[in-house]
């Protein structure tokens, strides 16, 4: 998936590839990694969507839920990474 997003921080604005939107127990979630980085660095947060249609990507601060968050998106991860390999194949 080749979709880029800047998003604006304290180190002003940067661009992150998504790599993959889902939804666990009713709430939807978004990894990201930064376009400077060449390995496997993924960041999930949380999306916050508001009346007007904009998002707000929000850090997962409980760290037991930030754990099932991260193992799910690894998880499904994976399995579309199998999917391409097995399409290679």
């Amino acid at each position: 998936m080749d979709n880029f997003i800047k998003l604006s921080g304290e180190n002003g604005e940067e661009e992150f590839e998504v790599l993959l939107r889902f939804r666990l127990k009713g709430t939807d979630y978004i990894a990201l990694r930064p376009e400077a980085e060449d390995d496997d660095t993924a960041a999930v947060f949380e999306i916050h969507k508001f009346e007007t249609g904009e998002e707000e990507y929000i850090t997962i601060s409980d760290s037991n839920l930030a754990k099932e968050v991260f193992v799910h998106f690894v998880s499904i991860w994976e399995m579309s990474e199998e999917e391409d390999d097995a399409e290679d194949g």
